[in-house]
């Protein structure tokens, strides 16, 4: 069942944003509290928030509803389900795994409801497991200022010992992370260096990536 996240109250905003701003640097975001906790097991050298933690922190008092049926809208009725959808600020927020890139059909169905969603008048923001939500980023992607640096802008999120790289993806994939890359060039920069010192092309599709980005077949 869809989980609802109740509205956040100034005063618990601010003890969040406390908590976050002594324990979020070099954090990873993942889709839920949960996800991030069993992410954090596999990984205890790095921290990491879920969304539903993290998003009242940039739209306090407002309420996310998390993967719950679509529903009826405009006389239809649909059971796609968004992974976080804030009805108040008609917002969608879709955070893409691995997953959504190494499968043609994922990237198809993505680009589906996709549209579906803003034929309703929704904004569909999305996530790529990739990018770091630094200043810079939360900016472009959220049009929300942020003060202080949560999320560390030198930390890649991308390396062959994760077994999460352009190496891993279908075609169709790599284009889509070229093209999710260009708008958040700083991020691309940190996780091409960490690609090409992983020194093993096979496992890192860093050439890949580059070709991608320069927009050549490969």
């Amino acid at each position: 069942m869809g989980r609802l996240i109740p509205p956040c109250r100034n005063k618990k905003v601010t003890i969040m944003n406390d908590k976050l701003q002594k324990n979020l640097k070099g954090t990873y975001i993942r889709e839920t509290r949960e996800m991030a906790e069993n992410a954090a097991k596999k990984n205890p050298e790095c921290n990491f928030i879920g969304l539903d933690e993290y998003l009242p922190t940039l739209y306090p008092g407002k309420t996310w509803i998390h993967d719950k049926p679509f529903g009826k809208r405009s006389g239809k009725s649909y059971r796609i389900r968004p992974d976080y959808l804030c009805e108040e600020e008609k917002i969608i927020i879709e955070f893409d795994g691995l997953q959504h890139y190494t499968n043609p059909e994922n990237i198809r169905k993505d680009r589906k409801n996709q549209a579906i969603y803003e034929g309703e008048g929704f904004k569909v923001i999305r996530i790529p497991y990739f990018i770091n939500l630094t200043k810079e980023v939360i900016q472009e992607m959220f049009g929300i200022t942020v003060i202080d640096e949560k999320f560390d802008p030198a930390v890649p999120s991308m390396s062959a010992k994760w077994s999460n790289t352009p190496a891993y993806c279908c075609y169709q994939g790599i284009m889509r992370m070229a093209e999710e890359f260009k708008r958040y060039p700083q991020q691309y920069k940190v996780n091409i260096d960490q690609l090409e010192a992983d020194n093993d092309e096979e496992l890192s599709g860093a050439e890949l990536l580059k070709a991608a980005m320069k927009g050549k077949q490969f």
